[in-house]
Order: C-alpha cells, then sequence, then structure tokens
C-alpha cells in the first residue's frame, strides 16, 4: 500500500497520506481526486487504455498490483455464469476439464488475450445453458448445505441455552420464595430462639450459594463439535546439549590488498570528497556519503593473470567458466602473441557458449617504440573483426594501466544490464565481480 502513486497525477502515499486508490473493470488504478476530476459526468474514458467508464463502477484499491483487482473483478464476472457444482458432472475428470475452461476464460481476459473469441464463447455458453445457470443460482452445493445445516445447529443450541437459562432464573426466584416462607412459618409455629432460627437459615443458603459459585467444567469444543483452545498433546522432549555455551566471534575478512579504511578514516582523510555530498532530503531518506563510500571500496574486481603460460592451460577453461570479463593483452613486440588473441577470444566464446562477452583487448608495451612490429591500425582492425573495444597501455611508463581496467568493468556491466532486468532500488550486491587475464 506505501507504493501506490497515482499514474496520472504522480502523488504518491509518502505525499499525501490519506491517498485512496481507485480501480476500475479495467484495472488501471487512480487516486480519488483523479476519478473525481476526470468522471465528473458521471462517465469518461481511462487515461491509460481508454476504455469508457462509470464513475459508479470505481471501487477502493485493495491490492497493491492493480492487475490482480482485474482478476477478482473478472473471475466474479465469469463465475456468476459458469456456476456448475461438482455434483451436475457425471465424472471428477469432466468437472475438472469445465474448471479448466473457466481457468483460461479469466486468464484470457486478465492478460487481454484473444478478448473478443473469448467473450463470444462466453456469451454462447449463456444462451446454450440459460435455464442451468438460473437454476444453479438458486441451488445451494454441497458445501452450502453444510454450513447451512451447522448455521441451523448451531441456532437450536442457542435456542436450546436461552431457554435453558430462563428456567433456571425462574426457579431461582421459586426457591428465594420457598425459602422466605419456610423461614416465616418456621418463626411462627417454632418454640426455638428467633435468633437462632435466622442464623441457621442464613448458613444454609450461604452454603447453597458456595455451591452454585463452583467453577463449571471449561468448555473444550464448539456446539458443533470442532475443538478450540490448547489440548492435551504429547511432544518429543526438547534436546539439551550440556556442552560449551555458544561465544560470538566476529568474523576476519581476509583480503589481498591494504586493508580497507575505519569509518573515521573515511571522513578524516578526504575520502568522501569523490562521493555525492548529503543533503537534508538524502538524510532523511536514509543516505550516508559514509556508507556509499565504503560500498564502492568494497566493490573490487577478483583478477586471475594466468600470463598465457603452458602450465596455466589445463584450468584455462575452468577460469573462463567463471570469469565475468576478460582481458586480451599481447605485446606489441611479439608478433605471436599477437596472434594468440584470435585463439583466445574464440576458445572463450566456446566455453561460456555465446557469440558475444564482455572483453577487451590491450596492446601492451607502447613504451619500446623502436622494438615494435604489431601497429596500432593492424590491432584496430583485429578489435573490429572481434566487435571487442582495443586499448593501449605501457605497464613500465603505468600509461592507461587504470583506464584499462575501468573500461573493462564498463563493458562488463553494460552487458550485465542487457542481459538481466534492472535491479530494484534497495537490492544490494556484495558479490565479487570476477575478470580472468589472459
Amino acid at each position: 500500500m506505501e507504493d501506490f502513486v497515482c499514474p496520472r497525477c504522480k502523488t504518491t502515499k509518502f505525499q499525501n497520506p490519506f491517498l485512496k486508490m481507485m480501480v476500475n473493470i479495467c484495472g488501471h488504478g487512480l487516486c480519488e481526486s483523479c476519478v473525481d476530476l476526470l468522471f465528473l459526468k458521471g462517465s469518461g474514458a481511462c487515461p491509460e487504455c481508454r476504455i469508457p467508464l462509470r464513475r459508479n463502477n470505481f471501487r477502493v484499491q485493495l491490492f497493491e498490483d492493480s492487475t490482480v483487482e482485474k482478476e477478482v473483478d473478472i473471475r466474479k464476472r465469469v463465475l456468476r455464469d459458469y456456476n456448475k457444482k461438482e455434483e451436475d458432472f457425471n465424472s471428477l475428470r469432466e468437472y475438472n476439464d469445465y474448471l479448466e475452461e473457466i481457468e483460461i476464460i479469466i486468464f484470457n481476459l486478465s492478460n487481454d488475450i484473444d478478448i473478443v473469441n473469448t467473450n463470444k464463447k462466453i456469451e454462447q455458453h449463456k444462451r446454450d445453458n440459460k435455464e442451468q445457470i438460473l437454476k444453479n443460482k438458486n441451488k445451494l452445493g454441497r458445501d452450502e448445505y453444510e454450513l447451512e445445516e451447522l448455521l441451523e445447529m448451531e441456532k437450536q443450541h442457542d435456542e436450546a441455552r436461552r431457554n435453558e437459562i430462563k428456567m433456571e432464573e425462574i426457579e431461582a426466584k421459586k426457591r428465594k420464595i420457598r425459602e422466605k416462607e419456610a423461614l416465616i412459618d418456621e418463626l411462627m409455629f417454632s418454640s426455638s430462639n428467633a435468633k437462632n432460627i435466622v442464623e441457621t437459615f442464613t448458613q444454609a443458603i450461604k452454603e447453597s450459594k458456595e455451591e452454585s459459585a463452583k467453577v463449571p467444567v471449561k468448555a473444550t469444543q464448539f456446539s458443533t463439535g470442532i475443538q478450540f483452545g490448547r489440548q492435551q498433546t504429547s511432544f518429543l522432549p526438547i534436546p539439551t546439549d550440556e556442552g560449551p555455551l555458544f561465544a560470538y566471534k566476529a568474523p576476519i575478512m581476509v583480503t589481498d590488498g591494504p586493508k580497507p579504511p575505519t569509518d573515521d578514516d573515511i571522513v578524516n582523510k578526504g575520502y568522501i570528497n569523490h562521493i555525492k555530498g548529503e543533503s537534508e532530503q538524502d538524510r532523511a531518506g536514509g543516505f550516508q556519503s559514509n556508507i556509499a563510500c565504503m560500498r564502492a571500496l568494497q566493490d573490487a574486481l577478483s583478477v586471475l593473470d594466468t600470463a598465457g603460460q603452458e602450465e596455466f592451460s589445463a584450468m584455462r577453461e575452468q577460469y573462463m567458466r567463471s570469469g565475468e570479463g576478460f582481458l586480451l593483452v599481447f605485446s606489441v613486440t611479439e608478433k605471436s602473441s599477437f596472434e594468440e588473441v584470435f585463439k583466445f577470444h574464440k576458445q572463450i566464446l566456446r566455453v561460456k557458449d555465446r557469440d558475444e562477452f564482455p572483453m577487451l583487448m590491450v596492446g601492451n608495451k607502447v613504451d619500446l617504440e623502436n622494438q615494435r612490429v604489431v601497429w596500432q591500425e593492424e590491432a584496430q582492425q583485429l578489435a573490429r573483426q572481434l566487435k571487442i573495444p582495443y586499448i593501449e597501455c605501457s605497464a613500465k611508463m603505468r600509461m592507461n594501466v587504470d583506464n584499462a581496467f575501468y573500461e573493462l568493468v564498463r563493458v562488463v556491466r553494460k552487458f550485465q544490464q542487457l542481459e538481466r532486468p534492472p535491479l530494484k532500488p534497495n537490492y544490494k550486491d556484495k558479490s565479487k565481480k570476477k575478470c580472468c587475464l589472459l
């Protein structure tokens, strides 16, 4: 209910706590203010599907998903015509087929599938079974009969209990009258002391009240026989562990790089200078710069560098299966390493069983210009053929090394956004992305 947003005026439950969403037969929701404005004359068209609607048919939206409201309305309308009971069929299989036909009709109308033919089918059913539909509307099914019997039994029991209570009250009044008459006769005709007579009658009345005030036996079932309350059941004994008590130990995070900064270091050492600042609205929504900075630091890459060595060839395909992005690195001073790029690219696509995958071709050692045998035009031509980006770097001069990893992350994220639907705003992905350096 808190996520309700009017599709026309964009009013949310946060902006208007008294927002009331209304829904009609088309299944599209509108807030109460928009309904009053658009359907002021009693009828109008839905802003989304343009279906003619009447103001009287709007009702309060109970479910968060308006399509559920649409399905409930369609189900009620269909079941008014498809109202046969199980006893109307010769076998259970025919009854199940009948129920399946109803569900298919409701599914088609709810999802706007073949609406014209489905409505024709309903109208044909109404014409063919007009008498049977009218008859079933006035006929109670098996469950309804059982419910009627239970209600009748409950009614009879209540009536009997009321009569019993009424008779007990009448009997109590008669008993009091007899006790008074007995006390008066005893005082008039007895020769005993009047004080002793009164005390004797008082004691007798007190004992009779104590007996009637005893706690009755507690009922354990309804009048229909249904048990209620806690019944005496036997359970298995709870196992007891006599070992040492559990002692919590904080998990130790093993990092290959430097230790992550503390909350104080994030603020004092300027980490948050590269993070979006907090505003009053952000803080009200729960956003904090130090938490966002820590999440960014935890979003690290797990890099595996096989360096193209033969001793890693047996495990290379296993690494490829788990990798999410690949750097195809070759030396611009060695023609053989450049020729290996095509082979590795083909092997990755075969292992991943894909036509394309996040990869970046990197030409290294561009600082050795005099020894260069693979020129930039040749490398770019191969990159266009393989449909992957190309970048040149120098590990010795620290040129474009970071940019190569940044570009690979961008390629991986772009590929993942195309492959899967967007995540919810409150989704927290703490898993590490993997890439393989060949």
